[in-house]
């Protein structure tokens, strides 16, 4: 059951005096204000895009809204069509740039703050709605997706609105009201993806619990909204869903990456734990990174990952106890996820997770609560298992904003400092070859930039060529187009690979090589250098090729 509902004044009654905020009030709206504080911060700091942002980015820019609807985007690229749409329109009003795509993710992600407030407040006392809504504040993956061209942090809010949908219309039989739900829930099947294992929890939940009651005339009138999300779940597989034939690559690097549960295998509980367990860390930021210690035992002692595993579990019991319908609700949509990724129909993988993540962040914050409530202890000091559930994720994401250079751990990209360098310091005349790997980035900063100059696009031979000295024979016809002139601007990243489509870690002689030092090296045999900049991920160089044969 709720821990607590307001009272709601009357017409008639007496205008009461404002009333002070209460201790926990504050601490709950400063860590909201915090959490906008980080995102915000992020969103003007307007760091580069990195690759699947501009594969994102280049699909929106180009494509018609017509053309989003396609099957498969270009670069592989999936997303809810209504995403898609709200980035496209927002790049239609505020331009081509960053902050325009990021606008989107940027609201999706304060939006979930602000509605998971009254849903903490359903479920949870004071002390579990500061944890609540205090790991989502600051859990710096769920910071990064709400400044990320990327539909995560609009997955993460159509999650907290199903759940903010169930506790403003669950148990009323208002013929409006049992509409109104119906059409909230069907809408935001066409904004998420992964809505559609939070509605089906939620509606198997509520028809179980009728059922087990048997409240057969509650039963029918509950059925009116869930019938109108499946309406609305057909109509999308039809029109959409049914015509997106998941590419073989995607599945190879879902694989990859073992994201796909094993079905009926001696590894299924060892696969189970271990993803559950990373859990903590992607998408709920929970552990304490601060130590580099070799026991097992002892790393997740000192990351106290013990913390949150045992509120969870104790969450998972005090719902059991009290209202095992909210636990159903809970755990449904884990059950329905992993039965998808054992069918390799939905990858169990880092940011495709984000949408669950205010569910265990609910079951986490319940089982403080129950905590608290009963061991004197923590009773007496009440804030202290909240200030631990709480230090790893907000001293990380301070840490961020202290030093943005860390945000987004390995996403975070210096293409666009690289190519705006070249750009700043391009002279009438210059020659600029990007590599293949730098193709994406130079297309779309082109266009939301209008930088200067018209590069040379470098050409992907890796899989012609057998050897590093095969692979510079195949580069000579791009080498060749610089020939003779004396200012020749190249760039190149050192991390990027493998092209969007290509089996991870192939070739093996390329994988095992520093490929852009293959060209720096041919380069150096035949021109001189003149200057250039290291970035953390991106080398430009200039070059004199006017001596070269």
């Amino acid at each position: 059951m709720p821990y607590s509902k307001p009272a709601e004044l009357t017409k008639d009654a007496p205008a009461r005096p404002a009333r002070r905020l209460s201790t926990s009030e504050l601490i709950l709206y400063t860590l909201l204000l915090l959490g906008v504080a980080f995102r915000v911060f992020h969103f003007q700091d307007n760091r580069s895009l990195w690759l699947d942002e501009i594969y994102v980015a280049l699909n929106v820019l180009s494509a018609t809204f017509q053309e989003l609807t396609a099957p498969l985007l270009e670069y592989q690229q999936k997303a809810p069509i209504g995403f898609l749409w709200m980035v496209k329109l927002s790049a239609i009003l505020f331009g081509d740039r960053e902050q325009a795509l990021r606008l989107v993710p940027l609201l999706s992600g304060i939006a979930a703050l602000c509605f998971f407030v009254p849903v903490c407040r359903h479920w949870l006392r004071p002390a579990g709605q500061i944890v609540a809504l205090g790991i989502m504040a600051a859990a710096p993956p769920l910071v990064y997706h709400a400044v990320e061209v990327k539909q995560y942090s609009m997955e993460l809010l159509a999650t907290v609105l199903c759940l903010w949908l169930f506790v403003r219309f669950n148990g009323k039989n208002d013929l409006r009201d049992r509409i109104l739900w119906g059409m909230a829930g069907a809408a935001i099947l066409w904004f998420s993806y992964s809505s559609v294992f939070i509605l089906t929890g939620i509606g198997a939940a509520v028809c179980l619990r009728l059922l087990y009651k048997q409240e057969w005339q509650n039963l029918w009138r509950t059925c009116l909204p869930f019938s109108i999300w499946f309406f609305s779940f057909a109509l999308h597989y039809v029109l959409i869903t049914s015509k997106q034939n998941t590419e073989e690559w995607l599945l190879y690097w879902f694989r990859h990456y073992n994201s796909f549960m094993p079905l009926w295998s001696p590894d299924t509980p060892k696969w189970l734990i271990h993803h559950l367990y990373t859990m903590l860390d992607y998408p709920l930021g929970l552990l304490w990174n601060f130590n580099n210690a070799e026991n097992t035992i002892l790393r997740i002692i000192l990351k106290m990952s013990f913390v949150p595993i045992a509120m969870l579990l104790t969450g998972i019991y005090a719902f059991f106890k009290t209202d095992k319908q909210t636990l159903l609700l809970m755990v449904l949509p884990f059950v329905l996820t992993l039965a998808a990724s054992a069918l390799e129909l939905y990858p169990f993988f880092e940011r495709l997770l984000v949408f669950l993540s205010p569910l265990a962040i609910l079951l986490i914050a319940r089982g403080c609560d129950h905590a608290i409530a009963n061991i004197p202890v923590l009773r007496k000091g009440k804030y202290i298992l909240p200030f631990l559930l709480l230090l790893g994720g907000f001293s990380a994401s301070t840490q961020e904003m202290i030093k943005p250079d860390v945000f987004g751990r390995y996403k975070k990209s210096y293409q666009k400092e690289a190519l705006l360098y070249v750009n700043e310091n391009f002279r009438e005349g210059d020659v600029v070859y990007v590599y293949w790997n730098m193709n994406y980035a130079y297309r779309y900063y082109k266009k939301a930039y209008h930088l200067q100059y018209n590069a040379i696009e470098g050409n992907d031979v890796k899989f012609e060529s057998v050897s590093p000295s095969d692979y510079i024979r195949h580069l000579e016809p791009d080498l060749h187009k610089l020939n003779g002139n004396r200012r020749v601007w190249v760039v190149y990243n050192k991390k990027l690979w493998n092209d969007i489509g290509e089996i991870e870690s192939k070739p093996d002689w390329y994988n095992h090589s520093q490929p852009g030092e293959f060209l720096y090296r041919a380069i150096r045999t035949r021109a001189t250098e003149k200057a250039g900049k290291v970035f953390p991920e991106v080398n430009v160089y200039l070059f004199d090729f006017s001596s070269a044969p």
